[in-house]
C-alpha cells in the first residue's frame, strides 16, 4: 500500500473556494481539541505514542493521584484515536462510498471489495492515525482495468480534508494520466496518489461540509468509469 508524502501536500495544492452544495458531518469534540492547536496535537501524539509502545510501566516521579490523571489522559488520547478512525471511514462513507455504489448501480463494470485478509494493517487504528484512511476494490468485467485495483481513501488534517486515489496496476500510469477537473482534484501530485482540493480547515471547526469533497469523488469514478 503505497502511503501519503508528507503535508506539502496541502500547501501544494490547496484550491479556491468554490461553490458546492453543504453537505455537514459533525467533527468530534475529542478532534476539536485535537485540530485546535499544535500544542494539543504534540500533547495528544506524545500520549498516544506512549499508547502503541505497549509499555506497562508507569513513570517513576508520579504517584497515585498524578497517576489517576495520567491514566485518565491516556484513555482522552485512546478515544481521540477511535474518533480519528471513525471521522475518516464517516468521511469515506459520505464520499467514496456513495460514488462507487453509484458507479456498481450504473453497471458500468462493478467494484468489489477487496478481502480483509488482502489488507496489510491499513485498516487499523494505528495506520490510519500516522497515514490515512484507505479502501481497496477490485475492477470487475471492465476489460481496460480488469485485475487492476483501485485505492480510494481521506486524509485529514488541521488545514482540511483531502480525498486521494490511485489505480494499482503495477505502473500507475492510468491514474497518473486521469484527466481530473482542476477545480476537485490538484493537477501536481508529488507521488502516485491523486490528491482532490482542500476542505474548509478543520482548525476551530464543529463541522465538516464535505460538499466539494463528494463531488471530487463522483467525478473521480466517473472519469475512471470512461477510461
Amino acid at each position: 500500500m503505497r502511503t501519503t508524502s508528507n503535508s506539502e501536500c496541502f500547501a501544494a495544492s490547496s484550491g479556491p473556494e468554490l461553490d458546492f452544495e453543504m453537505m455537514l458531518l459533525t467533527v468530534p469534540e475529542s478532534l476539536r481539541f485535537y485540530f485546535e492547536s499544535a500544542s494539543n496535537i504534540e500533547v495528544i501524539d506524545g500520549l498516544v505514542g506512549k499508547l502503541t509502545k505497549g509499555s506497562k510501566t508507569s513513570p517513576d516521579d508520579m504517584g497515585p493521584n498524578d497517576l489517576a490523571t495520567f491514566h485518565k489522559a491516556l484513555l482522552a488520547a485512546y478515544q481521540t484515536q477511535v474518533d480519528y478512525w471513525q471521522f475518516h471511514k464517516d468521511i469515506w462513507d459520505a464520499t467514496w462510498g456513495v460514488a462507487i455504489a453509484a458507479h456498481n448501480h450504473s453497471k458500468q463494470g462493478q467494484l468489489t471489495p477487496c478481502a480483509p485478509h488482502e489488507y496489510a494493517g491499513e485498516l487499523s487504528i494505528d495506520y490510519v492515525w500516522d497515514d490515512a484512511f484507505y479502501y481497496m476494490h477490485r475492477f470487475e468485467h471492465k476489460p481496460a482495468l480488469k485485475g487492476g485495483t483501485l485505492v480510494t481513501g481521506v486524509w485529514a488534517r488541521p488545514r482540511g480534508v483531502k480525498l486521494m486515489c490511485y489505480i494499482e496496476d503495477g505502473v500507475y500510469d492510468l491514474s497518473n494520466g486521469l484527466d481530473l477537473d482542476a477545480s476537485l482534484w490538484a493537477a501536481d501530485h508529488p507521488d502516485d496518489n491523486r490528491y482532490s482540493v482542500a476542505s474548509e480547515p478543520l482548525e476551530g471547526a464543529q463541522t465538516l461540509n464535505y460538499g466539494l469533497l463528494h463531488a471530487a469523488a463522483s467525478h473521480a469514478l466517473k472519469v475512471i468509469s470512461a477510461a
